[in-house]
């Protein structure tokens, strides 16, 4: 990877909702911001960037959730399980990071693929039900 092709989430992840799509974007330029400072090498303040970033996640997670809630998605209790899951995951990282007392380029890239994770099997889902729902528009400037 290099700096001509930053991490980009594909348009087709895209779900519509203004604020999902803007901190996902967000959550995103973050983890390239990592990249680019560290000269895709080794990331040395990775406990500070990491754990601030998995704080900014869970604010994003909870959004999401709140959106669900009011949209009375059916698929919210195993959705925030997801997230839960996928928080589980990123701290895992965080702590093998710890052990090896580093993290690359290549635990950026697993951050950034749970985002991918979440939004292909979790997030799209629900713009599924607000598309069956007709509801979509209703949602799109949240």
């Amino acid at each position: 990877m290099n700096v001509a092709s930053p991490l980009k989430l594909p348009g087709a992840f895209e779900t519509g909702i203004s604020s999902i799509d803007e901190e996902h974007k967000g959550l995103i330029s973050s983890l390239n911001s990592y990249l680019a400072s560290c000269g895709y090498s080794t990331i040395e303040n990775f406990d500070e960037l990491f754990t601030a970033f998995i704080s900014e996640l869970e604010n994003h997670f909870a959004n999401e959730e709140l959106i669900m809630k009011d949209a009375g998605y059916p698929g919210l209790e195993k959705h925030a399980h997801h997230h839960l899951q996928c928080l589980d995951e990123l701290r895992k990282v965080l702590d093998w990071c710890h052990k090896r007392g580093y993290a690359g380029t290549s635990d950026v890239i697993i951050f950034f693929q749970k985002i991918i994770d979440d939004v292909s099997k979790a997030d799209l889902r629900f713009v599924d039900f607000l598309m069956a729902e007709d509801r979509l528009i209703e949602f799109k400037s949240r």
